[in-house]
């Protein structure tokens, strides 16, 4: 069984510049971002000096998120893909 590494979490945020203000007084410093094709979400990347990284996904202003939806997504990062797909699969991932 192959090793994963968590890549980032991606958190939705009503304000990104806010929300970049306060994971930098815990000492993470904006790395890079990007607006979705649709043109719908600009995502901005937080990073720590370990190499932790938060994706801050702009909700345009929402505020009201029900339990389990203030967050989008934990991206993992693994040896071989396929392997992986394989392995999980009958999981219901």
């Amino acid at each position: 069984m192959g090793n994963a590494s968590i890549l980032h979490m991606c958190l939705n945020v009503a304000d990104a510049t806010a929300s970049i203000a306060f994971y930098e007084q815990f000492g993470f410093e904006e790395s890079w971002q990007f607006t979705t094709p649709d043109g719908e979400t600009t995502n901005y990347y937080v990073a720590d000096d370990s190499g932790v990284e938060l994706q801050l996904a702009e909700t345009d202003g929402e505020t009201s998120f029900e339990m389990g939806s203030g967050w989008d997504h934990l991206a993992l990062g693994v040896d071989d893909v396929d392997a992986t797909v394989e392995r999980i699969d009958h999981r219901g991932v």
